[in-house]
């Protein structure tokens, strides 16, 4: 009989194995459609353009230290006070207790001699509950004045926190100030600083780099475009049946993807600096490529600042890049093919390098995409 049950619960779960494992197919699939849809949302979300200036002479004025109010103590004192009170309570009602039972018997007793021990006793009693009494009384106030001067140490504690807290404060107001001067100023090391910290917030949602070189207050940006694997080559649906199915992409189409893809980094990188640095106008862009022999550049533009405030309205970055009045050149199926280089007409013919100031930035990579291969397509 136990052999037949062990047998029949084998039955049952090998009967049972097949669908878990279909619905673990079931779930992987999702994934699979749901990774290929991150994907493409992804790149897409870069032609999105959103051009906000900051507002810095509003940053000029000082922000005034808020002090925190002097905390109330008169709970503490309370506290203590009755706390100090309630060690006594049962040594006097004690006291008080025995006092009641030896008048009791005082009362009731009919022996002279039991009288007078019992009046020794009463005494002694009221004796030790006077001294108890006084004893409280000078627990509480010495527990009263501890009490004060732990809250005047406390207050005076606060103060200076406060006055800590308002003189750091005030530094960093003066310095924020300062900095803010200096970048409305054309400071180049200001300049070069916010650039910095700004494209390094950038997430563009792929691994991208920025070079920049600065000089006489015009800068030239050498955008390093991603390679044309990110783009996916085939599109994914879900079937009714939950299985995700792949079609491939024309070969054009992933080019003007591609193309599309590199407009938006440039407008992307391109608004973001001008939204930080007030004093920036004219600048040069360069779309560069490193590939296994030498760097190549793809895309190249000039435009100034509302330039690039106008060209943030289109609804594409190829367009944006095309009011820019852009260079670039392509094959019949999209192909980007390399350009010559640009200088800015403002440097010169021969550069001073030594007042040539350059940064370096890495844009920043959402943690998911790290995952994704370049070949974003699927993986046979």
């Amino acid at each position: 009989m136990a052999k037949e049950t062990k047998k029949e619960q084998q039955q049952v779960f090998a009967g049972q194995a097949p669908a878990f494992r279909y619905v673990d197919q079931v779930d992987r699939w999702r994934q699979e459609y749901e990774r290929a849809k991150v994907v493409e949302e992804t790149l897409s979300k870069l032609s999105i353009l959103d051009y906000r200036e900051v507002d810095y002479y509003s940053q000029l004025e000082i922000v005034l230290f808020q002090e925190k109010p002097v905390p109330n103590f008169d709970d503490l004192l309370e506290e203590n006070r009755l706390l100090a009170q309630g060690k006594f309570f049962m040594p006097i009602a004690y006291r008080a207790g025995i006092i009641a039972f030896l008048l009791l018997i005082l009362v009731l007793s009919p022996s002279t001699f039991l009288m007078w021990i019992i009046a020794c006793l009463l005494l002694t009693v009221f004796a030790s509950l006077f001294f108890t009494v006084q004893d409280r009384q000078q627990t509480i106030q010495k527990v009263v004045v501890e009490t004060k001067e732990e809250i005047k140490r406390r207050i005076e504690y606060h103060h200076k926190t406060q006055e800590e807290a308002r003189k750091k404060h005030e530094v960093a107001e003066q310095e924020r100030v300062a900095a803010v001067e200096r970048l409305l100023s054309g400071d180049v090391g200001a300049i070069l600083l916010k650039m910095d910290v700004a494209l390094s917030s950038l997430e563009v949602g792929f691994s991208a780099e920025v070079n920049i070189d600065l000089l006489e207050g015009v800068p030239l940006f050498q955008i390093w475009l991603p390679p044309k694997a990110i783009i996916p080559t085939q599109v994914c649906t879900l079937s009714p049946g939950g299985r995700p199915a792949y079609e491939d992409k024309e070969i054009r189409t992933v080019n003007k993807q591609y193309i599309e893809l590199c407009a938006a980094l440039i407008m992307q990188v391109l608004s973001r600096v001008y939204e930080v640095v007030p004093t920036l106008d004219r600048s040069y862009v360069m779309g560069m490529s490193k590939s296994a022999l030498n760097n190549e550049c793809y895309i190249h533009l000039s435009c100034t600042r509302n330039e690039v405030m106008q060209a943030c309205q289109a609804t594409k970055g190829l367009l944006a890049i095309q009011q820019l009045q852009a260079v670039y050149n392509a094959d019949p199926m999209l192909n980007l093919l390399p350009i010559e280089e640009i200088q800015p007409e403002e440097w010169g013919k021969e550069v001073n390098l030594q007042a040539l100031r350059s940064l370096h930035v890495r844009l920043k990579t959402p943690q998911f995409f790290n995952k994704i291969p370049l070949n974003a397509g699927k993986q046979e």
